[in-house]
């Protein structure tokens, strides 16, 4: 019984991997198709038109979005195939926070950001490769997209007998207190036309923190987000601790 659920398993994750590609073929087509029949519609629309020539941009950029999407959704969708049949194994988080800090080092710098690091030893939970480097990578980026020149990003992890919780909080500005619980919800995003957490050079799919509640909870964990007293997020992750005899 055992090894026919294992070989389930692993039927189940190639139907999605073979789905995830259907399904992107089946939309990049018609959006390759659209993009194509635009290029004609472009040049003959005189320059002088700028509501012609504004209605062409905002087609683009809805293209440029849709295309992304689908990419993002392939992505994720092999993630989730992945995440399906891979081997959870003992893992101290502490190390992969450190990782994580090292990889975001350049680019807290170059932005002006602070990083606080408390690490609590022992904070071994039992995931997959890639698991929780994907959620670290995906919190942090977000906290990292709304904050300004000079503020700090905390990460923090503390261990107690059951659970390892870690915690990530910024000093942007925070999130409307009725929308705070859809920050995890598929496709969702919000941020402002301009200033801190606009980030345009950045395509955001909505799927960022999405994937961050997908993954704790398949570890059999929790995430939960709150506006901080002093300003900004602070998220918070509790994993079931695995404890080696």
């Amino acid at each position: 019984d055992f090894d026919r659920l294992v070989h389930e398993l692993r039927r189940v994750s190639r139907e999605i991997r073979q789905s995830a590609e259907d399904n992107a073929h089946s939309f990049k087509t018609p959006l390759a198709a659209v993009q194509s029949a635009l290029s004609p519609v472009r040049r003959a629309v005189p320059e002088e038109d700028q509501r012609a020539r504004r209605a062409l941009e905002i087609v683009d950029s809805s293209l440029a979005r849709l295309l992304n999407l689908v990419n993002a959704a392939q992505r994720h969708d092999m993630g989730t195939a992945d995440m399906i049949d891979a081997p959870r194994v003992p893992t101290d988080l502490a190390l992969l926070v450190e990782d994580a800090a090292r990889h975001f080092r350049e680019i807290l710098a170059a932005r002006e950001i602070g990083l606080v690091v408390k690490l609590d030893r022992g904070a071994t939970v039992r995931t997959a490769a890639g698991m929780m480097e994907i959620v670290l990578q995906n919190v942090l980026e977000n906290a990292i997209s709304f904050s300004a020149a000079g503020s700090k990003i905390a990460v923090s992890l503390r261990v107690s007998a059951d659970t390892v919780e870690l915690t990530v909080d910024d000093e942007g500005p925070g999130i409307d207190a009725e929308k705070i619980d859809s920050v995890f919800q598929r496709y969702f995003s919000l941020r402002p036309e301009d200033g801190i957490g606009s980030d345009r050079a950045v395509e955001h799919s909505g799927l960022g923190l999405w994937i961050v509640r997908r993954n704790v909870e398949a570890l059999g964990g929790q995430v939960s987000a709150a506006n901080r007293p002093g300003g900004g997020l602070l998220i918070r992750m509790v994993l079931p601790r695995f404890v080696i005899h």
